[in-house]
């Protein structure tokens, strides 16, 4: 869970420890009915970009997690908790924009 923010360090100290499977959600969606406010899961585009920048092999689509990420905050109409998902679409529109910028 990541009910004080620390799921990804968290998660990362698993890593250094030799574990090679989490558990995750995207955007972090669930939680407690008895914890109200209680943050929920790890968000899976966290633990994933986590991993990859860290040089480990996940299988894991990041455009494949942004499409999901987006399909669920429609389906919820709310957004969600995940901490990467701000970085990596500003990534993705500044590598557009290099691109636009390179072919111009």
């Amino acid at each position: 869970h990541d009910t004080r923010g620390m799921g990804v360090a968290n998660a990362w100290a698993a890593l250094e420890a030799g574990v090679r499977r989490f558990d995750a959600s995207v955007g972090g969606i669930g939680g407690c009915p008895f914890a109200p406010g209680a943050a929920g899961n790890v968000a899976t585009e966290d633990l994933a970009l986590m991993a990859e920048r860290s040089g480990f092999a996940t299988g894991i689509s990041i455009d494949g997690l942004l499409a999901a990420v987006d399909f669920a905050q429609e389906e919820l109409q709310r957004p969600l908790g995940g901490r990467a998902i701000t970085w990596l679409r500003r990534q993705r529109e500044k590598d557009q924009h290099d691109n636009t910028r390179r072919l111009a």
